[in-house]
């Protein structure tokens, strides 16, 4: 807080006590403006000359060549740092962006004087933000665009104490007389400037405002653009500067109307859910598909010119298969333009490669991803990592919260609160069969970034897979050794149904709902159908045993388990069990000093449970490979065919024959 430079002790002696006030211990004059913003007692000082200071215009120049030291130019809108910042094609932003902001411009509809333009990773925030930024300045409408993200991925230095400096310079810049009441105010007292964000937001902003307005001098209302201010690494003061600009906004303390480009993020959601904010969603969508490919048409054509190819050299359709791949992601586009176009290769060989490749990876893109996962909290990311892994594994049904919840024994609490994290990347939807909500992802390169470790790093979601996978087994083999605790009458499925039960701890009895935006209405945790949860559950541990994760001989606990385990109690109560996995990558991934104990091909069959097999097996399946796991009386059969997604599980022979008897007798099909 700006203090009077006089002091309670020592020999300075004090002015006529008769015009003073006791504020604090802070002596201040009486005829001295205060003003709450928040907690605290800001000062505001409407005449400076009362400090004894004499006034002059070449004090009000002394003081912004100070502010512009505490400013920083790299995050300006034509910052050299930022020559190649992303714009929009031809300069064309979204429709919607310019209709609010011009209403919002217009005094006869009330202004809210707060937007919130938000969207997905890689959906042209930036972009849109530049591009408009440049628009209004043409326009003369522009009071200052900055774009902190870009401080951020270049440096480890936080940049939030450089954005209202920077946009107190801005301003200064195209109106004199604010310039000249911000810059005197700092030549009179510089210290401001490393004062904490509330005194450095009044000082810098509402008190110059409330100087011109004493003066009769009225500021021309102007945009205040802030783009990316959800990348700084540092969200306390993410709030305390939105939180700030809000509450100026209620008070009507400055003359700006503030727009914000940001990322979907959950505590920026709840500071602009406020009544003067409004609010724009940008999304990825096939409706961009148009606009893409008139951008994909037009920056490949001038790769071919740069490169003194013939016009067109395009193939025809070409474009149209890559806005296909582009799938409305417009930072798939860019990428695409850039690894096609922006080095030293043949732009001829590097389209023939994204053509010929489903999944080939874009730096842009991946760059993109792995910024968005760094710049969250550690124990967030190591949660996601899990949730997407389950997302991975989990066949057929990993897309639902209520399969995710019950496989990993978590919290509704815990898999709401990594959702919100990873909404840049998702969205979720209300799942018209009532199994909670389903997730989806707005492109799949994030999952094809996720999975592969050479790409993500250590970002990559296998990396939790190891200590995933050991969990799971102690669960299997809990719920196995659980079936000889149940009461065994019934049918066999009403058993499998009650064994399949406990397979999953019960989430917390207090959580009843999940809930992932305040739009969501609450959804009550419905239990799977039993059968199917059990053949999830195994399918999904045997794939965690897959690549890319391999046993580490002699060190995995689960590797020297797994010999010993009786594969034979994956069918419950001898039942076949369907496993949706490629058994050949299982296979693989075991040492071969161990397969003998753990799995094998499986050749000489014998003849009459051959026979058994085929009797039982519906009419359409064919037995094209087979597999032995376990050894001993515990070990079983699996079997499987190309043109099924799935193998069934079934018992040694000998513990079959009786069941199959029984089936046949009683008319059943084991199918």
């Amino acid at each position: 807080m700006a203090c009077c430079p006089l002091s309670s002790s020592g020999s300075t002696s004090l002015p006529s006590l008769s015009h003073c006030i006791l504020d604090q211990p802070v002596f201040t004059d009486a005829s001295r403006i205060i003003t709450n913003i928040g907690v605290q007692n800001i000062v505001c000082d409407p005449a400076p000359a009362t400090r004894g200071i004499p006034q002059s215009k070449d004090a009000g120049v002394e003081g912004l060549h100070l502010l512009y030291n505490s400013s920083d130019p790299s995050i300006s809108l034509y910052s050299s740092a930022r020559h190649r910042a992303p714009r929009c094609h031809n300069g064309e932003f979204a429709p919607d962006t310019k209709i609010l902001v011009e209403s919002a411009l217009d005094p006869h509809l009330r202004p809210p004087g707060l937007i919130s333009i938000y969207g997905p990773v890689g959906v042209g925030k930036s972009a849109n933000a530049q591009s408009f930024a440049e628009a209004l300045d043409r326009e003369g409408k522009l009071a200052s665009a900055v774009f902190p993200s870009c401080r951020c991925l270049m440096s480890e230095e936080l940049c939030h104490s450089k954005v209202l400096p920077t946009i107190a310079y801005h301003i200064s810049t195209v109106d004199a007389e604010f310039g000249q009441a911000v810059g005197t105010r700092i030549r009179h007292n510089p210290a401001l400037l490393s004062e904490a964000l509330p005194q450095q937001f009044f000082n810098l902003l509402v008190a110059p405002s409330q100087t011109l307005a004493v003066q009769g001098k009225e500021i021309a209302q102007r945009v205040i653009i802030i783009d990316g201010i959800d990348r700084c690494r540092d969200i306390r003061a993410q709030r305390d500067i939105i939180s700030l600009i809000v509450e100026s906004v209620q008070k009507k303390s400055t003359p700006f109307l503030w727009v914000f480009f940001t990322r979907d993020e959950p505590h920026l959601r709840s500071l602009f859910s406020v009544s003067p904010c409004q609010s724009l969603e940008l999304t990825i969508s096939r409706d961009l598909d148009p606009m893409i490919s008139t951008f994909l048409s037009d920056s490949l054509n001038e790769v071919g010119e740069r490169q003194g190819f013939a016009t067109p050299w395009l193939v025809p359709g070409v474009v149209d298969i890559l806005v296909d791949k582009s799938g409305g992601f417009p930072l798939y586009a860019s990428s695409l333009v850039q690894f096609i176009g922006g080095g030293p290769l043949d732009p001829n060989q590097q389209l023939q490669t994204i053509l010929e490749n489903n999944q080939f990876p874009l730096p842009g893109v991946d760059d993109c991803y792995t910024a968005f996962l760094r710049n969250m909290p550690l124990p967030t990311l190591r949660r996601a990592q899990k949730i997407l892994l389950a997302i991975s594994v989990l066949p057929h049904a990993g897309v639902y919260s209520n399969t995710i919840i019950q496989f990993l024994n978590i919290s509704e609490r815990e898999f709401n609160i990594v959702c919100q994290a990873l909404l840049p990347v998702l969205y979720v939807s209300n799942n018209p069969d009532g199994n909670g909500l389903r997730i989806s992802f707005y492109h799949p390169t994030f999952m094809e970034f996720m999975q592969d470790s050479s790409r993500s790093k250590d970002l990559c979601l296998w990396s939790c897979a190891e200590a995933l996978r050991q969990k799971m087994f102690g669960r299997l083999v809990q719920a196995q050794e659980n079936l000889g605790q149940i009461d065994c009458k019934g049918s066999p499925g009403s058993i499998i149904t009650r064994v399949s039960s406990n397979l999953y701890a019960h989430v917390d009895s207090q959580i009843t709902s999940l809930s992932i935006s305040t739009e969501t209405e609450p959804i009550p945790l419905d239990n799977f159908v039993p059968g199917d949860t059990y053949e999830n559950f195994v399918s999904a541990f045997f794939r965690l045993c897959q690549e890319p994760v391999p046993f580490r001989a002699g060190s995995d606990h689960l590797l020297t388990a797994l010999m010993e385990y009786p594969f034979a109690n994956i069918c419950l109560l001898g039942e076949p069990t369907r496993v949706f996995m490629d058994m050949e990558r299982f296979l693989q991934n075991i040492p071969i000093a161990f397969r003998p104990k753990v799995i094998r091909s499986f050749r000489g069959r014998n003849r009459f449970s051959l026979f058994i097999d085929r009797i039982n097996m519906p009419a359409d399946a064919e037995m094209e490979y087979s597999y032995t796991l376990g050894h001993g009386s515990g070990k079983a059969y699996c079997w499987g065919s190309i043109n099924k997604d799935h193998l069934v599980f079934v018992p040694c022979p000998k513990h079959r024959i009786f069941h199959y008897f029984r089936h046949l007798i009683l008319g059943h099909s084991i199918t």
